[in-house]
């Protein structure tokens, strides 16, 4: 109890300049401490004990409604704002503050983030994070995995070319791709592609949940 097992996120750094005007409606210094000092690890994935799930539990629910209502957290925070309200709830439960660690990769149990990532270490799960536009050393893309883009219903997607060092292969912000990296990527698209081809399937002419419960209506024998 007290403590929790969770994965480092460098991009939730509540003391940044950006931050701070956000950080200012969650988090009170004076009674909760600095912002240094708050968790950077989001809600997700965590382990911990369930007594302290309940005791963050409510907090955090109650700082992602203020959130919610607060122009100025959702400009600034925008989509990882439960993330930052997790954080920010950890510094809150009493009698002391959840202490949450996070042990880098590859010495994290629990994730990687590939492409972040070039090595699984000793991580159990990868965390699809950002889109990796991979091409030569000649400025040509060879391979791409967006999920911003990927039409629905969803479908297995191509998976990165082979290792071939000649072809000196880097990602879109000119980051090296090292065998080692290129491989877990390739695992990672293999695991998405399994669990696609597992879901069941959209009835033709569907594209969302909405879309499947009209057509399950409309495919139901009537009475007489």
């Amino acid at each position: 109890r007290g403590h929790a097992y969770g994965f480092l996120f460098g991009y939730i750094i509540p003391w940044h300049a950006d931050a701070l005007p956000a950080s200012r409606v969650l988090h009170d210094v004076e009674r909760y401490g600095r912002y240094e000092d708050v968790p950077q690890s989001g809600n997700a994935p965590q382990v911990m004990h369930g007594d302290d799930l309940r005791k963050i539990a409510e907090i955090w629910a109650d700082l992602v409604e203020r959130g919610e209502e607060d122009e100025t957290v959702k400009r600034v925070f925008g989509w990882i704002r439960d993330m930052y309200a997790f954080d920010f709830a950890a510094t809150r439960i009493s009698p002391m503050p959840l202490t949450i660690h996070y042990p880098p990769v590859p010495f994290n149990k629990l994730m990687a983030q590939p492409p972040a990532d070039a090595t699984a270490g000793q991580a159990c799960m990868l965390h699809y994070t950002w889109s990796p536009i991979m091409s030569d050393k000649d400025g040509n893309e060879v391979w791409k995995f967006d999920k911003r883009s990927m039409p629905l219903p969803l479908t297995p997607r191509p998976t990165p070319p082979a290792w071939d060092p000649s072809r000196g292969f880097k990602l879109q912000a000119g980051e090296i791709v090292t065998e080692e990296g290129l491989a877990l990527m390739r695992a990672m698209v293999t695991r998405f592609n399994e669990a696609v081809r597992s879901m069941p399937k959209f009835p033709e002419g569907t594209t969302d949940a909405a879309g499947v419960a009209r057509a399950r209506r409309n495919a139901k024998p009537e009475h007489e």
